[in-house]
């Protein structure tokens, strides 16, 4: 049996297969890779190799036996993933004695415990603040390789995944209808909020913040 040719393949779990096609009584083959077999079953040793008359023939073959392959064992679902830093939160009712008016500033901790704030925005300064990145994403998981597919949202310009998980500071969730309208009419909620606060106190002055005081003017709730 003669070798005709020989190409090194870059599977998509990421091991490399040698890609050997062979000649012999008029036809051509290739053995097909051993994880490729393992998982479409295929145990007959008429099912580990393709044949085709001409050596294009058989590499289309080869070609529609790993399509094959990665449509068995890629799962696609849909999910969200975001990211969410907050500061400034209200303290609990058990803190209210430490804090006046119940305020507690989430860069200081209170008995070893803080409250409200998984992420801070700044550890040195007591504003209040959030920020908010998420999106629906296509995920795609082929064995222990996972890659991700942008749908809609406010996209991240990239995040890590390593070994089949992201990045500790992102959070994953599977998506539903509701979810996704959660997010958006949060996302249409703070962009309203932040459009009151920047015709309120984009060009304010003492004399016009005390206009404001004056009129009872609600800033944050419509």
């Amino acid at each position: 049996m003669a070798v005709i040719s020989q190409e090194k393949i870059y599977l998509k779990t990421g091991a490399t297969f040698n890609r050997v096609v062979k000649y012999s009584k008029s036809q051509f083959s290739i053995e097909l890779p051993e994880a490729l077999c393992n998982d479409l079953l295929y145990v007959n040793k008429e099912h580990k190799i393709i044949y085709g008359n001409t050596e294009s023939e058989v590499k289309d073959l080869f070609k529609e036996e790993l399509k094959k392959w990665e449509t068995a064992v890629t799962d696609t679902i849909k999910v969200i993933i975001f990211e969410a830093e907050f500061q400034g939160a209200l303290a609990s009712k058990d803190f209210h004695h430490y804090w006046e008016s119940g305020y507690k500033p989430a860069w200081k901790q209170v008995s070893g415990k803080w409250d409200f704030s998984a992420n801070d925005i700044s550890h040195d300064k007591p504003n209040l603040g959030l920020t908010l990145q998420w999106g629906v994403y296509d995920k795609k998981q082929f064995k222990d390789k996972v890659d991700y597919k942008f749908i809609s949202g406010r996209p991240f310009s990239s995040f890590y995944v390593g070994r089949g998980k992201l990045s500790s500071d992102l959070v994953e969730i599977g998506h539903t209808p509701e979810r996704e309208q959660f997010f958006l009419q949060l996302d249409q909620s703070f962009a309203e909020m932040i459009a009151k606060i920047h015709k309120a106190l984009g060009d304010l002055t003492p004399e016009k913040l005390q206009l404001l005081a004056d009129s009872g003017l609600k800033l944050l709730t419509n």
